[in-house]
């Protein structure tokens, strides 16, 4: 038991030796710790954690505050581009092609009616004027035939009235509503060769604000030569202003009545018609007028007393020329010119890249004068020594834009260029055709083909420069009757960007306010984040 006892009071001993350094250890650590770590207090450790919370409460709104600022900024900006997106189709559809369109066709119908008034109406007025004295001389004293040289001279005044009387007295004309209405000539001729005629010899520029007309000349011819059908008609100087008749002659030529177109018109009107149709009036084909040294037509009316072609004996004509018809063309391209240059943004309409032209599109006096280019706006489309046709025209842009017309119609008597499904209607004569646009570079191939070029309403056109447009054109045309059986067309072509720059320019102006309203936009998402900011703050110190 004693060494037990022993034995165990030793090894308690041992083990007492062996815990003393961990338990220094512990000691020192805490001593560390305490020195290292100040004591907090219960209220600092509150307050910590309530700036804490309200810190991060406040940032969690001005953050919920600046997202959704700049969400709203987005959402706005794309919402605004997709309105502007949808609705730039629709708006440059109804104002760049519908709007625009129907201002092209509507200006084309109105130059067609423009010479219906200045062409058709003062030759039918003429010809009522002389045929009516004619008719109720003859009523009056059947003896009466217009043959005679009294009758002749009588004949003769009343042509001269109607050549001057849209000017009363005057032999200068500063009106184009009055300048306009010029007829060459009139003129009574007898199938037995008598004739009585009268015309001015005028001046003009190539607009219609000034005519003077310097002298006049009256033609007379006796009966024909039984032997060859040749008469003599003798042409004799005229008053400008009172008509009459000076012994002064001026000239003499032959003529054949029955190789005379006007006449040759008449008889083929005779035959189609027959011995008991009614009088019709028609105009001739394109030739080489009596009055003047230069071609024209002649609206011409059957002299025949009893009412039918029974006793056809000559006719009554009034006569146009090609070059008065191409002053009225001029004087349409100078009123667009002037107002397209007035226009915002302006454009300079030149004669090398536009023109307006009047195309013989039906004829039934000579079916192959169809496609005849009877007028142009620039006077050098024409030849002054042969006739020539739209297609082979000495003008770059006439000719390109008849062969348009032709590859993408055929013909010039096509029923669409004709509005074929329009024409029941018997009190309107005039028609426009749908305008479009076409490349140049394909009109002008041989052969010519039909290629639209970039729609000037695209956006891939309206980005690019005006100055690479050059390619692009566009043309309109209207046909209208000139009597029943004949039909005149008038066309229009211009450069596409006539009306492309002004589309560009409400392009840019479109985008300019989008481009103020992103901005605007943006300065008031800063604005607000700066409030925001002053908010966050503010509510932190007064927390």
């Amino acid at each position: 038991r004693t060494h037990r006892s022993e034995a165990r009071s030793s090894g308690k001993s041992e083990a007492n030796v062996g815990e003393q350094p961990s338990i220094q250890s512990a000691q020192r650590l805490a001593e560390c710790l305490c020195i290292h770590v100040p004591p907090i207090s219960f209220r600092t450790a509150v307050v910590a954690a309530l700036i804490t919370a309200v810190v991060i409460a406040c940032a969690a709104m001005f953050t919920l505050l600046a997202v959704f600022t700049m969400r709203f900024q987005d959402m706005e900006i794309e919402g605004c581009a997709l309105r502007v997106t949808t609705r730039r189709g629709l708006i440059q559809e109804l104002v760049y092609d519908d709007i625009t369109s129907a201002q092209f066709e509507s200006r084309v119908t109105d130059l067609a009616s423009q010479l219906d008034h200045w062409v058709t109406l003062p030759a039918n007025r003429a010809l009522d004027a002389v045929w009516g004295h004619m008719l109720a001389e003859h009523r009056a004293s059947p003896a009466w035939t217009g043959t005679e040289p009294s009758d002749r001279l009588e004949v003769g005044y009343r042509e001269w009235v109607e050549l001057t009387r849209p000017w009363g007295s005057s032999v200068t004309c500063s009106d184009a509503m009055n300048c306009g209405r010029r007829l060459v000539g009139v003129t009574a001729a007898f199938e037995t060769g008598q004739l009585s005629g009268f015309s001015l010899n005028c001046d003009r520029t190539l607009t219609l604000d000034h005519v003077e007309c310097t002298s006049a000349n009256a033609w007379d011819s006796a009966e024909a030569d039984t032997n060859n059908g040749s008469a003599t008609i003798t042409s004799y100087l005229a008053d400008v202003v009172t008509g009459k008749r000076l012994s002064v002659e001026t000239g003499a030529s032959a003529w054949y009545p029955e190789s005379d177109p006007s006449l040759l018109l008449q008889k083929k009107l005779q035959e189609t018609l027959g011995n008991t149709g009614l009088p019709e009036r028609a105009w001739t084909e394109a030739h080489k007028l009596t009055q003047e040294d230069s071609f024209g037509f002649v609206k011409t009316a059957p002299i025949a007393f009893c009412g039918t072609y029974h006793c056809l004996k000559g006719y009554v004509g009034a006569s146009i020329s090609m070059k008065e018809l191409s002053y009225h063309c001029s004087h349409a391209w100078e009123e667009l010119r002037s107002q397209l240059a007035e226009a915002k943004p302006g454009f300079n309409l030149t004669a090398d890249g536009s023109a307006i032209f009047v195309v013989n599109q039906v004829s039934w006096a000579d079916s192959s004068q169809q496609g005849l280019l009877l007028g142009a706006s620039n006077i050098a489309a024409l030849s002054e020594d042969e006739l020539v046709f739209a297609e082979d025209s000495p003008s770059e842009v006439v000719r390109m834009a008849s062969r348009i017309l032709l590859a993408r119609y055929s013909t010039w008597d096509n029923g669409v260029l004709l509005q074929e499904n329009k024409t029941s209607d018997a009190e309107e004569k005039i028609f426009a055709i749908s305008a479009f646009n076409f490349s140049k570079s394909q009109a002008m191939q041989s052969p010519a083909a039909y290629e639209p070029c970039v729609n000037y309403k695209s956006s891939a056109f309206l980005d690019q420069d005006l100055a690479d447009h050059d390619d692009c054109f566009r043309v309109a045309a209207a046909t209208f009757r000139i009597d029943d059986r004949s039909r005149w067309l008038v066309v229009m072509v211009l450069p596409a960007d006539a009306f492309a720059s002004e589309s560009q320019a409400n392009r840019l102006e479109v985008d300019s306010d989008y481009d103020t309203l992103e901005d605007d936009l943006i300065m008031r998402e800063s604005e607000a984040l700066i409030t925001g900011l002053g908010v966050l703050i503010v509510s932190i110190v007064l927390a």
